[in-house]
């Protein structure tokens, strides 16, 4: 399953597999339109109104003229993604390739071009002149027509999705669409009975086979797995964890359900080169908190962006301070098999509020909008425990802020959000709980 999930990741974060589909598409087609060009159209001079007409010469320029054209398209193509990916590897940090690599427009506009180009190719060779045995492929030719008509839209909308594709705004916005997504899948409702997992004597250990990080694992193949084995399982490394080779990966209880090598929860865990999105929030955080830094250093001195990344990041906090992250997977009989690293809700504020506060010294206004946002959390339904952290950090931020450069209001303003902060205005009572989610081993 997980060599199932990696390679579609692969497939999704590469530019190759779309265009390939759509040119062995275009290939099918030139062959089946031309055997039904043999049978329905060869030597038949009654042909329809919207079927090609002309004859073998006329026939070879159109392919030809079709195909020049496409080809030479789909080199300015490719040149607009290299530079496109050149401006987002600059302005929004390398870890945004992955984002501007697996947009389904840009492989489509580039299976498009390269396709239409390998379907006229291939047309072109069935064409024959001269007077032994004549044919031209009224069929396939008009398809190829209207084929090159509808790649000038294409095109169109390709100037269109790149310049849009790159704004930072839309940027933001579909990282933050991602991280709702992913808080989605990785946290769920606080939950009054936290239940250890029960664990007798010492473990079992299983070790990483490779240096890398550890990019997402098949939970319900480790339920499962530890469920057919009676077994219990403390995974020690989860998304975004970097694992070394030889070192512990999990603990196992009893430590004879670990079987031959551990191979069962190896082949469960993927470890790879770069950190994925698949399961790791505080990689999609960072994603944001790094275009927020970038948009802060002197080269770009665009407290603006910075300031939207605040927002976005805000916004999840605020989600999750009302949410437990899901560390313990229970089987179908009720009983915990799976216990992971659990997200710390300290860690996650340290992430999202820390690095901007400190790079944004020298741009109060960006400082300023980090209390506001604090405030407008801290005015909602928050367990103590976590208002009291976020708490501290809007303190920490209104120390850093230089009152010298604000203005008679904004330092008014500053004091009242500090006095908020120090009231704890809006925090609800303590209820920090972790949930526990059922997994059928069934499935």
């Amino acid at each position: 399953m997980t060599r199932f999930l990696k390679m579609i990741d692969r497939i999704r974060s590469g530019l190759w597999f779309v265009p390939a589909a759509m040119l062995s598409t275009a290939v099918a087609l030139a062959f089946g339109l031309g055997a039904l060009d043999h049978s329905f159209f060869r030597g038949s001079d009654d042909l329809p109104w919207w079927v090609y007409s002309g004859g073998p010469e006329e026939a070879r320029g159109l392919l030809a003229t079709i195909a020049g054209s496409m080809i030479t398209v789909a080199g300015v193509v490719f040149s607009m993604t290299i530079v496109a990916l050149s401006l987002a590897s600059q302005q929004f940090g390398p870890r945004l390739l992955r984002n501007f690599m697996q947009d389904r427009g840009n492989q489509l506009v580039l299976g498009t071009f390269t396709s239409l180009f390998v379907y006229c190719m291939l047309v072109l060779r069935t064409v024959r002149g001269g007077e032994l045995a004549p044919f031209v492929p009224h069929l396939s030719l008009s398809v190829a027509i209207l084929l090159s008509i509808v790649a000038i839209g294409v095109l169109i909308y390709f100037i269109h999705h790149v310049s849009w594709s790159i704004q930072v705004d839309n940027v933001i916005g579909k990282l933050a669409k991602d991280l709702d997504r992913r808080i989605d899948e990785s946290f769920g409702d606080l939950d009054e009975n936290e239940t250890p997992m029960r664990t007798a004597g010492d473990p079992a250990t299983v070790t990483s086979l490779h240096d890398g990080y550890v990019q997402f694992y098949a939970l319900e193949e480790l339920v499962r797995g530890a469920a057919e084995r009676k077994a219990r399982v403390r995974l020690l490394r989860g998304p975004g964890d970097f694992a070394f080779r030889d070192r512990v990966l999990a603990e196992v209880w009893p430590p004879e359900a670990v079987g031959e090598g551990g191979d069962w929860i190896r082949e469960a865990v993927t470890i790879g080169t770069v950190r994925t999105e698949l399961q790791d929030v505080e990689f999609d955080m960072a994603r944001l908190v790094e275009i927020g830094l970038r948009a802060l250093s002197p080269s770009l001195n665009d407290p603006f962006t910075a300031i939207s990344c605040v927002n976005r990041l805000g916004a999840a906090l605020a989600r999750i301070c009302v949410l437990e992250a899901r560390w313990q997977f229970r089987d179908e009989e009720n009983e915990i098999r799976l216990e992971v690293p659990r997200i710390d809700f300290v860690q996650i504020a340290n992430l999202a509020i820390d690095p901007m506060a400190r790079a944004a010294r020298s741009l109060p206004s960006v400082q300023f909008h980090q209390l506001e946002v604090l405030d407008r959390i801290l005015k909602g339904a928050v367990p103590r425990s976590r208002g009291a952290i976020l708490r501290e950090h809007g303190r920490k931020i209104a120390e850093m802020i230089d009152r010298s450069s604000l203005g008679v209001f904004e330092v008014r303003a500053l004091s009242e959000l500090q006095s908020r902060l120090e009231s704890g205005e809006g925090d609800e009572g303590e209820r920090f709980m972790s949930p526990s989610m059922n997994l059928s081993t069934n499935d």
